[in-house]
C-alpha cells in the first residue's frame, strides 16, 4: 500500500489533473459539491450576517468544523464556528475568501472527505485544499490558517476503493506542501484500517464527545487555549459497566441508554456532557431550528451567556429524555421551540397526542427546575415546497392555540414567532425558507428582534 500511495503522491505533487465525478455540472449560483445544497444555503447565508473580528479563531469546513461547539471547547468568546456539514473543497473554496477577507487571527480548515466520498480524484481534492489554503493566506496573509487532516468515516468503508488510502495520499500531500499548518487527527482518531475508530463516533459519521475531545486537544496548541471539553465530564461514565474497555464502554453506555434514538442525537447529546456545566445562563432548547443556529452571535451575547442544546430531528419526547442534562446546567432562562418533528416523524399522530406529550415535557421543566424562566415559541409551519406539509399545519396550529391558553398554568412566556413567519394561508412564508422547513437568515432574524424586544435584553442587559 505505501509503494502505491507514494507514487500516488508524486502524481499529485505533479499537478496531474483529472476530474471529479460530477465536475463537469455546470455550477449553479452554488457550487455543485454538496449534498445538501439547502442546507448550505441556510447557513451559507446566515454566516454572511455574522461578523468576524480580527482577533477571532475560525473553524471553517465540512462536519467537523460544523458539529464542534468550539466556543465551549475553549471556553472563548473569540472562537467561531463557520462549517458547513456535507461540504467539499468545491463549497470551502467557494467561501473561503469572505471569511478570509475578515481577516481572523487563525483559521482551522476541515475539507475534503466529501470530495473522496462523492468519486473525486486525489489529485483534484489536494489541489483544491492546496487552492484554499493559499487563497486564505493572500486574502489574509496575517492570519495563521490550519488544516485538519482528512479522518475517513465509517459511511467511507462503503465507497468504492479504499477510501482510506485515497485519504492517506491527499492528507500526506499536504503535509508535505504545508508541514506547519499540517494538524494530524488521523493518527490519533484512527485504527490500523485508516478508519476513525468506532469508540469516537456514533453511526457512520457522527463524532461523539470522546472523538471532539482528541480533536479539541490536538488543536488546542495551535491556537494557544486549552480544551476544556472532555469525556471524564460526562456523567454517563460513572453509571456504566466499569469492567469493560472505557472507550468502548462509552460508546455502548449511550446506545443502551438511548436506544432508538438517532446517531446525531446520540454523538451531540455526548458533546454536550462533555463540556463543563454553566450556571444560571440562557439555554436555547429544541431541533434543528435551534441546533443550525449561533445563537450568541444573532442575540449578540457572549458566548458563555447563551448555551445551544438543539438537536436536529429532536421530538418533544427526545427532549424529555434528555431533560436531566439541561437541569445540569442550572440554567436561569429556558427558551424551547418543539414540536413539528412529532408531526414529521409519524404523519398519523393526533394533534391531542402531541400536545399531551408538550404537556409531559412542561411539568417535567416545572418539576426538575421550578424557579427556571421559561419562554416558549410558538410552533413554526411548513411550507408548502416540503413533502411533509400535507396535514402538518393544522395540528401546528391546534398545538400553538393551547401554548396559548396554557401559558399561566405552566408559568411560561409565549412568543408568537409562528405569525410573523407566515403567510398569507398561515404557512411558513417561502421567503424564509429554501426547503419548506428550515428558516434562512430573514426568519431568524425577525425571530432576534421578538426575544431581544421582549425576552433577552430586558434580563439580561
Amino acid at each position: 500500500m505505501k509503494n502505491s500511495i507514494l507514487l500516488a503522491v508524486i502524481c499529485l505533487c505533479g499537478l496531474c489533473a483529472l476530474s471529479c465525478a460530477d465536475g463537469n455540472k455546470e455550477v449553479k449560483e452554488y457550487p455543485s459539491l454538496h449534498g445538501q445544497i439547502t442546507y448550505f444555503q441556510e447557513k451559507h447565508e446566515l454566516y454572511s450576517t455574522f461578523p468576524i473580528e480580527k482577533g477571532d479563531i475560525v473553524f471553517a469546513g465540512d462536519d467537523v468544523a460544523d458539529r464542534g461547539m468550539w466556543d465551549a471547547f475553549y471556553g472563548a468568546n473569540n472562537v467561531k464556528n463557520r462549517g458547513i456539514a456535507l461540504e467539499g473543497t468545491e463549497c470551502t473554496l467557494f467561501r473561503i475568501k469572505d471569511i478570509a477577507r475578515q481577516h481572523p487571527s487563525k483559521l482551522i480548515i476541515s475539507t475534503g472527505l466529501y470530495d473522496l466520498k462523492r468519486g473525486c480524484s486525489v489529485e483534484q481534492t489536494g489541489e483544491r485544499i492546496e487552492k484554499i489554503i493559499k487563497e486564505s493566506k493572500q486574502v489574509s496573509p496575517q492570519s495563521d490558517v490550519y488544516f485538519l487532516s482528512i479522518v475517513p468515516d465509517l459511511g467511507s468503508k462503503r465507497v468504492e476503493g479504499s477510501l482510506a488510502d485515497s485519504a492517506e495520499v491527499v492528507n500526506e500531500y499536504i503535509r508535505k506542501k504545508f508541514p506547519k499548518k499540517y494538524i494530524d487527527l488521523n493518527t490519533l482518531l484512527c485504527d490500523d484500517s485508516g478508519y476513525i475508530k468506532e469508540s469516537y463516533c456514533f453511526g457512520d459519521n457522527r463524532i461523539n464527545g470522546a472523538g471532539y475531545e482528541i480533536i479539541a486537544k490536538a488543536v488546542a496548541p495551535y491556537i494557544d487555549l486549552e480544551a476544556r471539553n472532555t469525556r471524564t465530564n460526562d456523567p454517563i461514565i460513572v453509571n456504566s459497566d466499569r469492567s469493560t474497555d472505557p472507550a468502548r464502554r462509552y460508546a455502548q453506555a449511550y446506545k443502551e441508554r438511548y436506544a432508538g434514538r438517532s446517531a446525531h442525537y446520540l454523538s451531540r447529546l455526548s458533546i454536550f456532557r462533555s463540556i463543563p456545566n454553566t450556571d444560571q445562563k440562557v439555554v436555547m432548547l429544541g431541533n434543528s431550528i435551534t441546533n443550525n443556529c449561533w445563537w450568541n452571535e444573532l442575540l449578540e451575547k457572549d458566548a458563555t451567556e447563551i448555551i445551544n442544546r438543539g438537536i436536529s430531528g429532536d421530538t418533544i419526547l427526545g427532549i424529555l429524555d434528555r431533560l436531566d442534562e439541561v437541569t445540569d446546567e442550572n440554567p436561569a432562562r429556558i427558551c424551547l421551540l418543539a414540536g413539528v418533528n412529532d408531526m414529521l416523524e409519524d404523519a398519523q399522530v393526533a394533534k391531542e397526542e402531541v400536545w399531551r406529550r408538550y404537556e409531559m415535557l412542561l411539568t417535567a421543566i416545572r418539576e426538575k427546575m421550578p424557579q427556571v424562566d421559561l419562554t416558549i415559541s410558538t410552533t413554526i409551519p411548513l411550507n408548502p415546497m416540503t413533502k411533509f406539509y400535507p396535514g402538518v399545519n393544522e395540528k401546528v396550529a391546534y398545538l400553538n392555540s393551547q401554548l396559548k391558553a396554557n401559558a399561566q398554568k405552566y408559568g411560561y412566556s409565549l412568543v408568537e414567532v409562528a405569525p410573523i413567519l407566515s403567510d398569507k394561508n398561515n404557512d411558513l412564508s417561502s421567503k424564509h425558507t429554501c426547503d419548506g422547513i428550515h428558516l434562512l437568515p430573514s426568519a431568524y432574524h425577525m425571530w432576534q428582534e421578538l426575544l431581544h424586544k421582549r425576552i433577552l435584553l430586558s434580563s439580561l442587559s
